[in-house]
């Protein structure tokens, strides 16, 4: 709603441009198809122009007629929307492509890209990306590289010297010709419906009504259902996938599951404990229940040294001597792939997925059973999203994590999950093995979230 609002105000002046920076992250699928189609509507409606700024390619593959890919601060390849995903130039579209969840069975890991886009102070020689490129010869690391058209397609701009040379992948073609950004189903095996002693967290007809005012001056009330009667249970090393539009009541069971909200009724159980608010909680269950929030700007303390953040968990539970807090803090960063070096910077000095695995450190620093993990990479480019998702699956089977992964993402949720529950109005629409739920979906409203899911 509130980018509805946003789009009305810039549409006041009559604009013949319209700048939309990154106008859906973060949205769940059905509503940002409902905003690219307003957006598709005003440049029928009204012969407006859109300079479309996104790292959701998908989006891209959907709504532009061209598009221009931009690495270190240079464009490094144009041209026609179709064509660039059919037949990429540039070994970082290709890259970018390839890490997209994609539909197929088999595939344990998301393609990723390695290393990180380098320092705007600090730009490497010859071809910017030649760090991370797996094609890069000498030449890229010493000669400028000029933006030139790629034969035979007028209009296709490249800049990459073996561009000429290259067969890069791009998207995959079905049968009817067209090109896909679709999601991959990862090959693992069917989980049973969680029983026994295995069981971790046990939730049954959670129900949480929060109370809201209205009328002069407040003064009438009415109720608002945001979760009703929900029950799941999730097993040790398991993943359970909680999926839905904004509005389900996914964050709220998270809250609820955390303590951080007081059900109305209902029962959650965690290694047959009976939980109630996180203030009544036992020291054992706050320690074994962790939380990744969507946000690491918001959820991180900005005055505080990526030291002190991790460590801060490590001293409230005065788990370790001070003397011993450096190193151990040293080995959590290492553990989500960050080097010592990382230790005394503050968070403005960092990327959003280096951020994430902050967050993540912090949560791992207590040894936990059980991680909520509330959008973690809903705001992420694709490639820094494939990493965080490949982290995570590494840790959950190095450490034997269960995971409460609530997204929007229904590709990438489904990828790292291994048993999917669909929310809608509170209440869990559809639930099961998340290939099956994926594949063969028998609720209206789970078709319909992955018929929105776009494609070129």
């Amino acid at each position: 709603m509130a980018q509805r609002v946003m789009m009305a105000i810039a549409l006041c002046c009559n604009p013949r441009l319209l700048i939309a920076d990154e106008p859906t992250t973060a949205l769940d699928v059905t509503m940002q198809a409902q905003i690219l189609e307003l957006l598709e509507s005003f440049k029928a409606e009204l012969g407006l122009s859109v300079l479309l700024i996104s790292h959701d390619l998908g989006v891209v593959a959907d709504m532009a007629d061209r598009v221009a890919v931009m690495y270190g601060g240079q464009m490094v390849e144009q041209g026609v929307t179709t064509e660039l995903f059919h037949r990429p130039g540039h070994p970082y579209l290709d890259a970018l492509i390839a890490a997209q969840p994609e539909e197929g069975e088999g595939s344990a890991r998301l393609a990723t890209i390695p290393g990180r886009v380098p320092s705007a102070a600090r730009m490497p020689a010859g071809c910017r990306f030649n760090p991370r490129c797996p094609y890069a010869h000498d030449r890229c690391r010493t000669e400028e590289v000029p933006l030139v058209e790629e034969a035979p397609s007028a209009g296709h701009l490249v800049r990459c010297h073996r561009s000429g040379e290259l067969t890069l992948e791009g998207v995959h073609t079905d049968r009817s010709g067209g090109a896909e950004l679709t999601p991959v189903r990862r090959s693992r095996s069917a989980v049973e419906p969680s029983s026994g002693t295995d069981t971790l967290l046990e939730v049954r007809d959670l129900t949480k009504v929060f109370v809201a005012r209205r009328g002069f001056l407040g003064r009438g009330k009415y109720a608002i259902r945001a979760v009703d009667a929900v029950s799941f249970d999730i097993r040790s090393g398991e993943t359970l996938g909680m999926v839905g539009e904004t509005g389900a009541g996914k964050s709220t069971v998270g809250r609820l599951v955390l303590g951080l909200e007081s059900p109305t009724g209902g029962v959650i159980r965690f290694r047959g404990e009976t939980l109630r608010h996180v203030e009544k909680r036992s020291l054992p269950v706050r320690r074994d229940l962790q939380v990744i929030f969507q946000n690491p700007y918001a959820s991180l303390n900005p005055s505080m040294t990526v030291l002190e953040l991790v460590a801060e968990p490590i001293d409230v539970h005065g788990r370790l001597p001070q003397g011993e807090r450096t190193e151990a803090v040293a080995e959590l960063l290492a553990s989500v792939g960050l080097g010592s070096e990382y230790l005394r910077r503050y968070i403005y000095e960092m990327s959003g997925g280096q951020l994430q695995r902050i967050a993540i450190a912090r949560a791992l620093s207590m040894n936990p059973k059980l991680i909520v993990l509330d959008e973690p990479i809903s705001s992420l480019d694709v490639s820094t999203q494939a990493q965080v998702v490949n982290l995570l699956e590494d840790l959950r089977d190095a450490h034997g994590l269960s995971y409460l992964f609530i997204g929007h993402n229904l590709a990438v949720v489904s990828h790292i999950s291994d048993r999917l529950a669909i929310l809608y109005g509170g209440q869990i629409v559809e639930t099961g093995e998340s290939r099956t739920v994926y594949h063969h979906p028998r609720h209206p409203y789970t078709q319909a979230l992955i018929g929105a899911m776009l494609s070129t």
